[in-house]
């Protein structure tokens, strides 16, 4: 595994006219110590020939790696070439393991560039995909959330679309979902960047919905899934996806989970709460009225774990489904966030397929158990810190919101020697080099609920 230096970020937009990068996320898994297996997964045109055998990430410690692509079939001159899914798209994964130092970083990958004609990205051929993910290295573990599903690309226009991001979290932390704009040069948000009328995302499950597209033609969104454990915030991943738009006439099929407690507390998102020890039960009804075939499919963790989960069909029939959910959980389902099960209806009609998905929240109680969780606005509202510009030459405005002070600055350099330390109790600070040599740096920011570090770089 080579590494590198990073010595200057690219600070001018690209015009290589590379139109392939349609979504993607990074994750990692914790394996011992502050090592850890990241993998990046990204979503391509297939026929673009933009192809990436290799892909570069950076750390956030000013070391970067090239990937090599590890799924597919081999290929002349690349390892592998990747999946083919559907309508011409793509999955591509590439994973390394890496040992950090403690401290929190970005771990990210930038990659020139989005495709041509995003309608809510201006000038979308020049600007690069790019994508996230925190990591904080230290004796509290963490993984990053586990995706369970390939994501949807196809909605149609004045049909309502409904999609999930099925995930769940390997500690049983909880998801917060935020829909941000997407990100561009140096991860900056995109300029220009909007969300069409009618978008919205549910904060607890993660359910994703466009009330009527009314225009034919290809949306990128971005989605931060922000975890927490119990009041602590753990750390997000950045999850791009695009949805292309196209005409139809197809009828929007009907998906329902009937009563046996559940309350549907948002459009498409419904809500129990149960004992340890009591029989979950419920019946899941799928109709459409112009569907040739209909399917239902059942995306969660309960799937990774033998937890007595049975179903049985009660109707199957081309245009009809029901089945009875049936799940006996012991004592092992106990914490304080909630277990979220994403049913999702497939319907096809003359070869067009649609997609709609439901979640079922199912959080259980006990007497032993005591939760703190921070309020939905405090979890929006995320404590952050913001470095700009970075790089620079004379000086750079460090920005920390949300966080108790004073606070503590200490500059580190890529020795571990500290070069500075110093209180502030204001929430903008103004870095200036004065004697500083151009390289790398490390910051640090402590304050009594709150620390994090980050690279800047002087040139």
């Amino acid at each position: 595994m080579s590494r590198l230096i990073i010595l200057f970020f690219v600070l001018f937009p690209f015009f290589l006219h590379a139109t392939h990068n349609r979504g993607g996320f990074i994750t990692y898994e914790h394996l011992s110590g502050s090592t850890y297996k990241i993998q990046v997964t990204t979503y391509t045109k297939s026929d673009s020939p933009a192809d990436r055998c290799r892909i570069e990430i950076s750390y956030g410690d000013g070391n970067i790696d090239t990937l090599e692509r590890y799924n597919g079939p081999a290929m002349p001159g690349c390892s592998h070439e990747g999946e083919l899914l559907s309508d011409l798209k793509k999955i591509n994964l590439y994973s390394t393991v890496y040992t950090f130092l403690p401290g929190s970083y970005i771990i990210s990958v930038s990659d020139p560039n989005r495709n041509s004609g995003v309608l809510n990205i201006p000038n979308s051929v020049n600007i690069p995909f790019y994508i996230e993910t925190t990591i904080q290295v230290s004796q509290t573990l963490n993984n990053t959330p586990q995706f369970v599903a390939d994501p949807v690309f196809k909605g149609f226009v004045n049909t309502p679309l409904t999609i999930a991001t099925p995930c769940f979290d390997p500690e049983g932390d909880e998801l917060i979902y935020e829909l941000v704009p997407c990100r561009g040069i140096n991860g900056l948000d995109v300029p220009g960047y909007f969300l069409p009328p009618g978008v919205s995302i549910n904060p607890h499950t993660g359910i994703f919905q466009w009330i009527s597209p009314a225009q034919i033609g290809e949306f990128n969104f971005a989605i931060k899934i922000k975890q927490y454990r119990g009041s602590v915030y753990q750390g997000y991943v950045i999850y791009d996806f695009q949805l292309s738009i196209a005409s139809s006439t197809i009828a929007d099929p009907h998906l329902y989970i009937e009563s046996s407690g559940f309350i549907e507390e948002s459009s498409n998102s419904f809500a129990k709460t149960s004992n340890p020890g009591d029989t979950i039960t419920f019946n899941l009804s799928a109709s459409s009225s112009e569907a040739d075939t209909l399917s239902l499919n059942l995306y969660s963790e309960l799937l990774e774990d033998s937890l007595h989960v049975t179903y049985q069909k009660l109707v199957y029939s081309p245009d009809s489904i029901q089945i009875r959910f049936s799940w006996v959980p012991d004592a092992s389902v106990i914490r304080c966030s909630p277990h979220i099960l994403y049913f999702r209806i497939v319907t096809k009609l003359n070869n067009i397929t649609y997609i709609k998905d439901i979640a079922a929240k199912i959080k259980f109680t006990s007497p032993s158990l005591s939760c703190i969780p921070a309020s939905v606005e405090d979890r929006v509202k995320e404590k952050k810190m913001t470095v700009y510009p970075n790089p620079f030459s004379e000086s750079a405005i460090i920005s920390v919101q949300e966080v108790s002070y004073p606070i503590l600055i200490t500059l580190f350099d890529y020795t571990g020697r500290i070069i500075f330390t110093e209180y502030h109790s204001s929430s903008s600070y103004e870095l200036q080099r004065k004697d500083l040599k151009t390289g790398i740096y490390l910051l640090s920011i402590k304050a009594d609920n709150y620390s994090t570090s980050t690279p800047i770089i002087i040139y």
